[in-house]
């Protein structure tokens, strides 16, 4: 008995024996195992052809190769990887952004019916329809830009929770950097999801007519 290995759930990564254990049960002692070149070119090009050299190299010298695997494709596995977490994260936001612009704009509606007294005044004294509509829109923009600013502060200890989980699912340290130009992309979508939450609204507060608005009680 060489070690002792404990797998509840048949995802066992790692194992731990004797170095000169494994060496005399899987190789002979000072022998590599890995092989890392440098070439003067990087280009993809000249990538293949080293990695053909290389390939007939040890193979003219009875060396078996298990894989031969580029720096290049190594980092673009890697991207692939954090792409697709990337995006299903992106694809969450999304669809919280529109689940919260679809909540605004129930809000505004709601503000709209218990203003409807201050609408009637507003059109009473000359206010035209575009600054009624601006002036709801413009209430859902300020609403919006409040909850960027809350998110923002947030957004960096619940960014590096996700890191650290992240890491512990892949096995590999994952290291957490803000984006000033994620914020700044987040804020222009927030405003204009914001725009479009309070459009219906406004757009219904227009309507209101000086009569109706008056007499509602």
């Amino acid at each position: 008995v060489v070690g002792l290995v404990l797998n509840l759930n048949n995802n066992q990564r790692d194992s731990f024996v004797p170095l000169r254990a494994l060496a005399r049960e899987a190789l002979t002692p000072d022998q590599a195992t890995v092989v890392m070149a440098q070439g003067e070119q990087h280009d993809a090009a000249s990538q293949q052809t080293l990695a053909k050299a290389l390939r007939a190299a040890y193979a003219a010298r009875k060396f078996d190769i298990d894989f031969l695997e580029s720096t290049s494709e190594m980092q673009a596995q890697n991207r692939a990887l954090f792409n697709v977490i990337t995006y299903l994260m992106l694809s969450m936001a999304a669809v919280a952004a529109v689940v919260s612009s679809i909540g605004l704009m129930g809000a505004m509606s709601l503000n709209v019916i218990e203003r409807r007294r201050e609408i009637g005044v507003m059109r009473a004294i000359g206010a035209s329809s575009l600054t009624v509509a601006g002036l709801f829109i413009g209430e859902g923009l300020i609403l919006g830009l409040i909850a960027w600013v809350i998110a923002i502060p947030l957004s960096v200890p619940v960014g590096q929770l996700f890191a650290t989980v992240i890491g512990q699912v892949i096995n590999f340290g994952v290291l957490y950097q803000f984006s000033w130009n994620g914020a700044l992309t987040w804020l222009i979508v927030i405003g204009v999801l914001s725009i479009l939450g309070s459009a219906v609204p406004a757009i219904r507060a227009t309507r209101v007519s000086v009569r109706e608005s008056l007499a509602y009680e």
